[in-house]
């Protein structure tokens, strides 16, 4: 399938005719997977017990390609996609009590970011990942707390990229 350039002066660039390196532009750009899912409201958990792990139910924010899409709240891998990388932040609100960041593939942990100390509000990012993943695996962002009878605060905006997950085909 062929993309078009619309130019400010209503020039079309079609690019099933243009070549990169002897690849079509046209299937470079078809190539392309990326979707970022985001938190779109404040999120509030309230610890009962010690060593709970809660998933953030995430909505699409952005994408571009139509082989990423979001499902239960997490993003699903379309077909012929068998690497992906993986980037989270999770933006705590509270500086009393902070959770760590956990991505799961399917019902498996993949990844585990360890928060700083609880002395403030902040962000707790991982670092990129390069997993292997098959049609119709699911990636989902978790927190997680080691403290009892506590709340954990998550700030979440439907107009920005506050707590996010971001994940981009490979190959």
């Amino acid at each position: 399938m062929s993309k078009r350039i619309k130019y400010k002066n209503e020039i079309l660039l079609d690019s099933s005719g243009i070549v990169h390196n002897k690849k079509l532009l046209s299937e470079i750009l078809n190539s392309i997977n990326i979707m970022t899912a985001t938190l779109t409201n404040d999120y509030s958990l309230s610890n009962t017990s010690q060593w709970q792990i809660y998933k953030l139910n995430l909505k699409k924010y952005s994408s571009f390609g139509e082989k990423l899409t979001i499902s239960n709240g997490g993003i699903k891998i379309g077909p012929n996609i068998s690497y992906i990388k993986i980037n989270a932040n999770v933006n705590f609100n509270s500086s009393d009590n902070i959770g760590d960041v956990m991505i799961y593939k399917n019902n498996s942990s993949i990844n585990y970011t360890r928060s700083a100390p609880k002395s403030q509000s902040r962000s707790t990012s991982t670092s990129n990942i390069l997993i292997d993943v098959a049609e119709g695996d699911i990636i989902y962002l978790y927190i997680y707390s080691d403290t009892a009878s506590k709340t954990i605060n998550v700030s979440g905006n439907s107009s920005r990229a506050d707590t996010y997950l971001t994940v981009e085909a490979i190959g």
